[in-house]
């Protein structure tokens, strides 16, 4: 199934699932007024003109126009017709009924959609679902997560860095970690992480438990750990990665020209076994560099994949215009200012002018003795600029806005001061020139063409020269294409890489060809202020998406599973109720967190893509989500209407019909108002995320 088609189904999915929801919702209403004898007029699915239906009894059961919604009108209850103090009520009239019936029937809407919820979670645990897994796929510099003591409890793991008798030198959480629990609640899967530092406060500290495997021996240890604010998920985090899987996921918004398809399942690496996305670090950094085979699984059979590894200067080493090497993170980049902010492994901060900064993370992708190589694209995304001009990936970039062989902050650089204005941009395929006309496209903030950028290693042609570098101190130029170190013919940039690897502290002679004009460039001694292969990680997989490690969690015994389907729905409701306290205090962005009804119709469809069990895990969610929302003391929503039959049964009568006419006025403002702002920020969000 693809294109229109596919959308169509996931559509209807959504549609389906929505309307049961509505439809569970709607019935409550509808029993409870038959309890109570009120005439029900019509009890329908759906919005706007009546399509078809029948009319039983006294009732009209019908289906509307628009496939989404629903409701049930009760005789003289009008949310959107202003009420009549001189009317007389039927006697089967919502509004004759006893203010105790009438909260029956007001609230029984979401009560049957709290109940709807632990019936499907029921479901759902004894056949079994996949969670993502509490494991750590990695932690984000800067962040508490990177950045926390560790505490051993029991025997530490013995290291000559971290002897057993001190246990306060391990810093951080790492990759593989498993967490257990959080402030002594079981951890089952990463959303309970997540939802915890989404609902943390500024000041809030969190006990965390994990193990860590080393040496397959088993280590247990604790740390306490706090949340930051994240700019772009307007909410705040823990820094902590989730883990991959080693199966080979799908980004349907990409192209690439990677070897591997979706489903290969990778299970080893030469002749390692791969047994988890963790090992996989530690493996490739120990490749030499050459061509290594990856084997996969696909569709039941073994598949020997050869693949060249890719290399990359390592993110936290900066280079200062003068030849300085610093061990830092770039972790804010002022271009109005013109400054840039580092932050040593200690934790210092330094800003700086950018004029300073010659090289590092962030400037350019590989830096080798002041070298670069060209950049070459690595993914184009769909309906990009890039895409629509013809762009391909394995392009290489030689020319960019009239720049010649921009690095990748230049490129960056250079599409915002582009802006949306035409430009040209040339690339080098089978040989060949080619330009391209192109308009960078505005997307999240930033002007982008729509390509994922890579490191042009097979050439060893120089696009450019690190000022203060050896290479620019003995005059190598950028275009020079190197030919030999030390007399050694070297063919890629791993093989400079790797030779060099082989000759530290000898004085390092390289020869290179520019033109007609062949010539060797003594850049001295290779020390280690020049050169630390340590400094350099190598990848192996590329723009390749892996999906996300999942645990399997499954109860068949009925009571077990009926008391985890109690628990998901009382935390789901907690956790809703919360989500709303932190948006009104600030601390959670509304408008990045906060969908309408186009928004969760676009998280609904990408869900079914991934599953019934997922579809109906997040109908069952949206199920308690809008009984919390429906029975907030807002008129005209139900918990609105709650609120005035308390008032009128303490004052032993209703308020005045005016002044209920303008409380339900205003709250209809209010409610719609709200619906329209959250619809243009769903609309305003799929159309900042399309080319």
């Amino acid at each position: 199934m693809s294109g229109i088609f596919e959308w169509v189904w996931l559509l209807a999915q959504f549609l389906i699932g929505i309307n049961l929801v509505v439809f569970i919702h709607e019935l409550g209403h509808y029993l409870a007024a038959r309890w109570a004898g009120i005439k029900v007029e019509r009890f329908a699915l759906g919005m706007g003109p009546r399509l078809i239906g029948f009319v039983l009894g006294e009732t009209d059961y019908c289906l509307c126009a628009f496939p989404i919604g629903g409701y049930v009108k009760m005789l003289g209850q009008d949310d959107f017709k202003p009420l009549d103090e001189n009317q007389q009520p039927d006697p089967r009239s919502y509004n004759a009924a006893p203010v105790g019936k009438r909260f029956v029937v007001i609230a029984a809407g979401v009560t049957m959609n709290v109940l709807l919820a632990p019936i499907l979670f029921l479901i759902l645990i004894m056949v079994g679902m996949n969670f993502p897994a509490p494991y750590v796929g990695g932690v984000t510099p800067d962040y508490p997560a990177s950045e926390t003591v560790i505490q051993w409890q029991g025997e530490a793991p013995p290291t000559a860095e971290n002897p057993a008798e001190d246990k306060t030198k391990w810093i951080g959480l790492a990759a593989g970690d498993r967490i257990t629990a959080i402030d002594g609640r079981a951890v089952t899967r990463f959303g309970d992480l997540k939802m915890a530092a989404i609902l943390a406060g500024p000041d809030d500290k969190f006990t965390v438990d994990f193990t860590r495997k080393i040496n397959n021996k088993e280590y247990a240890g604790q740390t306490v750990i706090g949340t930051k604010q994240q700019a772009d998920l307007g909410a705040p985090i823990f820094g902590i990665v989730p883990a991959s899987s080693l199966t080979v996921g799908q980004d349907r918004n990409v192209i690439t020209d990677t070897p591997f398809e979706p489903g290969d399942e990778v299970v080893a690496i030469g002749n390692k076994p791969v047994n988890n996305s963790w090992q996989l670090a530690s493996i490739i950094q120990n490749l030499t560099g050459q061509a290594v085979v990856v084997r996969v699984k696909r569709d039941d059979k073994t598949v020997d994949i050869t693949v060249h590894p890719s290399l990359m200067s390592r993110p936290d080493v900066v280079y200062l215009s003068d030849g300085t090497r610093l061990e830092a993170w770039p972790v804010a980049i002022d271009d109005a200012k013109q400054e840039v902010t580092l932050q040593t492994p200690a934790g210092q901060t330094r800003t700086l002018p950018q004029s300073q900064i010659a090289g590092g993370a962030g400037w350019t992708m590989l830096d080798i003795l002041g070298l670069r190589p060209r950049l070459k694209v690595d993914s184009v995304s769909k309906g990009s600029p890039a895409d629509k001009a013809g762009i391909k990936p394995g392009d290489i970039i030689i020319s960019y806005a009239e720049r010649p062989n921009p690095t990748i902050r230049q490129f960056r650089q250079l599409s915002e001061k582009i802006g949306d204005a035409k430009t040209r941009i040339t690339v080098l395929r089978a040989g060949q020139r080619i330009s391209f006309e192109i308009t960078p496209a505005q997307r999240n903030g930033s002007a982008l063409i729509g390509i994922g950028n890579a490191s042009d290693l097979a050439n060893l042609t120089v696009a450019s020269v690190r000022p203060g570098s050896p290479a620019a101190k003995a005059g190598v130029q950028s275009e020079a294409k190197i030919l030999a170190v030390n007399g050694q013919p070297v063919k890629t940039w791993l093989g400079l890489f790797e030779t060099l690897k082989k000759l530290p502290g000898q004085e390092i002679k390289l020869t290179c060809q520019l033109g007609d004009l062949r010539k060797t460039y003594s850049l001295g001694k290779l020390t280690e202020a020049a050169f630390q292969p340590d400094d350099y990680t190598l990848t192996l997989f590329g723009p390749t998406l892996f999906e996300p490690m999942t645990v399997h969690i499954v109860h068949r015994n009925p009571a077990i599973a009926a008391a985890w389907s109690v628990e998901e729905t009382y935390r789901l409701i907690l956790s809703s109720y919360r989500s709303i306290y932190s948006m009104i205090l600030g601390r959670v962005s509304a408008s990045k967190q906060a969908r309408g009804p186009v928004g969760i119709a676009v998280i609904a469809m990408e869900t079914a893509r991934r599953g019934l069990s997922s579809l109906v895990y997040l109908m069952s969610f949206i199920s308690l989500a809008l009984a919390v929302f429906n029975f907030l003391p807002l008129p005209v929503l139900d918990g609105g209407h709650a609120v005035l039959l308390i008032i009128e049964k303490v004052r032993g009568r209703p308020l005045p019909v005016k002044i209920v006419n303008a409380i339900q006025m205003v709250g209809l403002v209010l409610i719609l108002g709200l619906a329209v702002l959250l619809t243009y920020q769903d609309i305003a969000r799929e159309i900042a995320d399309m080319w």
